[in-house]
C-alpha cells in the first residue's frame, strides 16, 4: 500500500530529485575533462544505461531526435560504431526534468 504525500513532501521530493540530477551533471562533467574516454556511451548500450540509471529509454530518444544530445560516429565507415556524450546526455536529462518541473 502507497503511502500518501502531502503537496510540501512532493515538492521536497521534486527538489531533492533535481538536486540529484544536478550533481549528476556535474559529475558527468568532471569525467569529461578528467578523463574524455570515459565520457562516451556506445549507442547500442543506451538500453541497459536508461535501466541502471533509472531513465525511460523513450525519453533520451526524444532527446536525440530533437538533436538536444548528438550523436557521433567514431570513423568514417559505414559501420561505424555510434556513441552519445555522458556530459552532453545527463545535462540535456537535467534540464528536461527542470522542464518537466515547472510545467
Amino acid at each position: 500500500m502507497a503511502i500518501k504525500k502531502n503537496k510540501e513532501e512532493q515538492r521536497q521530493d521534486k527538489l531533492l530529485s533535481l538536486a540529484m540530477d544536478g550533481i549528476k551533471a556535474g559529475f558527468a562533467a568532471a569525467v569529461k575533462m578528467y578523463q574524455p574516454l570515459k565520457d562516451e556511451l556506445r549507442l547500442r548500450e543506451l538500453a541497459s544505461w536508461c535501466t541502471l540509471n533509472g531513465v525511460e529509454k523513450s525519453v533520451v530518444e526524444a532527446l536525440i531526435k530533437r538533436e538536444t544530445v548528438e550523436v557521433k560516429a567514431m570513423g568514417s565507415g559505414k559501420n561505424s560504431p555510434k556513441y552519445i556524450s555522458l556530459e552532453q546526455l545527463t545535462s540535456a536529462l537535467l534540464a528536461e526534468h527542470v522542464r518537466v518541473a515547472m510545467m
